[in-house]
């Protein structure tokens, strides 16, 4: 079949049978080793407008099979025990200036053997974009059998691969199963969850240094998480922080091979670095909607019954946006500083974030609040600050003023006046449900 088709190259491109030889093997250099011949010759031939014959039906291949034949293309259906974070690379383009790249290994198993697939390109789609999942089956067309021992499978431009519908029994199933939130203590590995996004914050850059003593660009993102009976602090890195960094406060989240750890204050949080994974919007979760999550983390109350220190899910309108500017405090002491080195403590070691200044109003009582950074960002609907704060707080005011907005708050007396205030800990929404405010005020009123 192949010389067939480089028949018709042949006809069609009016080369000589030479000519079309250097064109496979610049073809098969540009992917460095890993384009088979079959489908260098496949690409030249619909770059050259020949169409190729209708597709029989795919016939596949057990993982057994696939490594008796190195080097081969072969079409493989098994099922995925672990996908790792993609990665990102650069190498020379040859013309002086750096091809940017994306890889991604997924463990796969059928009922012969095992495999690594690596994903190559827009091939990493499968994993970042198309959420693919532990247990969930892939079938995939033209892989490249790059080595047998251990086996591994590499993609090319020509590779198909589709996420499967089906039980398919045949396949073995993994015995890993997601644990709930308060489960999860310190020293656990290699661990899934779901949780509901409470709030996440924005990925930030870092410098770290290797192993071997260079310095590479690393991403960090954390968020908080929630499966209706505890919440937690859920920190991704590096490509898992750039998928975190799309969700949303109500978005539902897996966990793939997470890590679990103490943090500085003691507190449990979970991880996920290059061997897990995050995905959003996970198929079969039962997780409960924000709302009554919240419910059950927190009492639902009026404005009226909070009291210092207490913690609670209120709704309310917000009747004036008094202030937003950016402040800065030190990381080391908490204090105030105006300039880079902190007045209090010496350090230099300073954050900067957004704080507006508001009231709140339910009808029955009304109070001064503050928001900081996210929860800031978030009122006033902004994923970055990229204008002058007091103008932004100007803009989002016809849009604000008077609307019902849901938020746990915490009550605390003010320091100076004495009078209770609340500071904003979560926006949980801006336009909540009439008729769940309507209810929630008919039941608080019951009692």
């Amino acid at each position: 079949m192949v010389g067939t088709l480089e028949d018709e190259v042949i006809e069609k491109t009016g080369w000589e049978a030479e000519r079309l030889e250097k064109e496979v093997f610049t073809r098969q250099e540009r992917f460095a080793g890993l384009l088979t011949r079959e489908a260098a010759v496949q690409i030249i031939a619909e770059e050259s407008g020949v169409k190729p014959a209708p597709e029989k039906e795919v016939i596949y291949d057990q993982l057994s099979r696939a490594k008796t034949t190195p080097g081969a293309s072969v079409n493989v259906r098994a099922r995925v025990f672990h996908a790792f974070a993609p990665k990102r690379f650069s190498k020379p383009d040859g013309k002086g200036g750096e091809r940017q790249g994306k890889v991604c290994n997924v463990i796969l198993k059928d009922a012969t053997g095992e495999a690594t697939l690596v994903l190559w390109g827009n091939d990493v789609d499968l994993v970042e974009k198309d959420g693919l999942e532990r247990g969930d089956v892939v079938e995939i067309k033209g892989a490249y059998v790059k080595s047998v021992s251990p086996l591994e499978l590499h993609t090319s431009m020509l590779t198909r691969l589709d996420i499967a519908e089906g039980d398919f029994p045949d396949l073995p199933l993994p015995t890993k199963k997601p644990v709930q939130l308060s489960a999860l203590s310190p020293g656990m590995q290699d661990t899934d969850f779901y949780g509901r996004v409470m709030r996440v914050g924005k990925a930030n850059e870092f410098v770290r240094v290797t192993k071997k003593g260079t310095q590479e660009k690393g991403l960090v993102c954390d968020c908080t998480l929630s499966d209706g009976k505890a919440s937690m602090r859920f920190v991704a890195w590096d490509e898992n922080a750039r998928c975190l960094e799309r969700a949303e406060a109500g978005d539902a989240v897996k966990v793939e091979g997470a890590y679990v750890k103490s943090n500085a204050s003691a507190e449990v949080e979970a991880h996920a670095g290059w061997t897990s994974h995050v995905v959003l919007s996970p198929k079969g979760h039962t997780l409960a909607s924000t709302q009554e999550m919240l419910s059950s983390l927190y009492p639902r109350k009026l404005l009226s019954e909070l009291n210092d220190g207490e913690t609670a899910l209120v709704t309310a309108k917000v009747i004036e946006l008094r202030s937003a500017a950016v402040i800065t405090k030190c990381t080391a002491c908490g204090a105030r500083t105006e300039s880079g080195k902190c007045a209090t403590c010496g350090s230099e070691k300073t954050r900067s974030f957004l704080m507006v200044r508001c009231r709140l109003d339910d009808g029955f009582a009304n109070l001064p609040a503050v928001l900081f950074g996210r929860e800031a960002m978030d009122l006033l609907g902004l994923k970055q600050l990229g204008i002058d704060a007091g103008t932004a707080l100007e803009l989002k005011k016809d849009y604000l003023i008077g609307k019902d907005a849901s938020f746990v708050l915490q009550a605390k007396k003010n320091d100076v006046s004495g009078e209770l205030e609340v500071v904003v800990r979560q926006v949980v929404s801006t336009n909540p449900n009439p008729a769940d405010v309507a209810g929630d005020l008919s039941k608080r009123l019951e009692n």
